[in-house]
């Protein structure tokens, strides 16, 4: 691909980027934060992801032939998807191009009553004694004796001594099922939260719940970031397996948009993000 950059401007929305020579129309619109709709991921038969060049348009393709009329190809409609930006380009892209404008995302539990709280997080918090030449047992044994019996990993294994002797030898072990998996200063035991993300194929749901409680303390919802590969899950699938790293960038969409939900939820609800 040549280091040559143009510009791409996107109407009616107003906005502008410069994108390397060959990227797609496509992936210019994404850089500049425009999803447009495409449900076929990106193979050019459904049409949906048609847009108007009003300047610098590209000679139409054959799959701009199939898809579009005489008329629309001499007027500029071109496929997002299938044109790469070569020149400098004035876009217009319809609302009907666009994913997203006509769904409604659904935040709000239709499921009433108290439920029973059973997190699978458990903390306790302790007060040890200190070793001793008398009483040289080892941290990790000391511990259990308050906690139960729990698995440590290596980053633990290193990790807790040190903080048991900063905090005094008291603090409170966190526990994931008998996973022993942070111990942290103080007593934290009523500071617990979780988060728990509803992924579907169009639309994602994030709550933050106190798991001390139960009670869901903020909602964020999002479209899923997977939509630019396709809208279905077989779209998504064929994109997984059309190159060595594709399957990887499907997974990033959906943990980057799961930080970021993260992220908001904590902001909305004041919780710090060591708690959760």
């Amino acid at each position: 691909m040549s280091n040559s950059q143009y510009k791409v401007t996107f109407q009616p929305q107003g906005r502008a980027v410069s994108v390397l020579k060959g990227t797609t129309i496509l992936e210019a619109a994404a850089s500049a934060g425009l999803v447009i709709d495409t449900p076929c991921g990106e193979a050019g038969t459904c049409g949906k992801c048609r847009v108007q060049v009003a300047q610098g348009a590209p000679n139409p393709s054959d799959t701009d032939r199939r898809a579009l009329g005489k008329v629309e190809l001499q007027q500029g409609w071109r496929l997002a998807c299938q044109n790469a930006v070569n020149s400098d380009m004035i876009v217009h892209v319809p609302d009907e191009s666009l994913f997203g404008g006509d769904h409604q995302i659904a935040r709000d539990s239709t499921v009433g009553g108290p439920a029973e709280v059973r997190p699978a997080i458990r903390k306790v918090y302790v007060e040890l004694s200190a070793p001793t030449l008398a009483d040289a047992k080892p941290d990790l044994l000391r511990l259990e004796e308050k906690t139960g019996p729990f698995n440590v990993d290596v980053a633990m294994l290193r990790q807790v001594p040190k903080q048991l002797r900063q905090q005094g030898f008291k603090g409170t072990a966190v526990l994931s099922d008998h996973q022993l998996i942070d111990f942290e200063e103080g007593d934290t035991t009523g500071r617990c939260f979780g988060i728990a993300v509803d992924i579907g194929t169009t639309t994602m749901v994030a709550s933050l719940l106190d798991l001390c409680s139960g009670q869901e303390l903020a909602v964020v919802s999002k479209m899923n970031p997977q939509v630019t590969f396709g809208d279905d899950v077989l779209s998504r699938i064929q994109h997984s397996i059309s190159c060595p790293g594709c399957l990887e960038e499907l997974r990033h969409a959906v943990v980057g948009e799961i930080g970021d939900m993260s992220r908001a939820l904590c902001k909305e609800a004041g919780v710090s993000p060591q708690h959760i």
